[in-house]
């Protein structure tokens, strides 16, 4: 059996079903990918442009494109017990490890409110 990484942010952005993903990979899921954007205001630089759509990063406390929630419900009603790797890298460096430590939290809270 191959593993996967579940990376929500891009078949979000592809409009894919990505909450319905898991159902379809799981129990080959063995890490979630987070890494949060949302559609770019006028004038924001895009991080990434797909099919003529802007999206910018986000933090994941604010109103971002993926519902973490709704993700990770599903994953921990499936009996999820894998890596999840937290995409900071993109960050200013001097945000880096600020971000990384809020996501850590922000998900270990949302997870033991499940």
């Amino acid at each position: 059996m191959r593993n996967l990484l579940y990376d929500c942010m891009h078949l979000a952005i592809a409009g894919e079903d990505y909450p319905g993903a898991i159902d379809t990979f799981y129990p080959r899921i063995c890490n979630v990918l987070v890494q949060c954007v949302c559609p770019a205001r006028e004038g924001e630089t895009p991080f990434i442009i797909h099919a003529g759509k802007e999206y910018v990063k986000a933090r994941i406390d604010e109103n971002t494109f993926q519902d973490w929630p709704v993700v990770f419900g599903k994953l921990k009603r499936l009996g999820y017990d894998g890596w999840i790797t937290v995409i900071e890298n993109t960050w200013p460096q001097d945000q880096r490890k600020k971000v990384a430590i809020k996501w850590a939290s922000y998900l270990n809270d949302l997870w033991r409110s499940l």
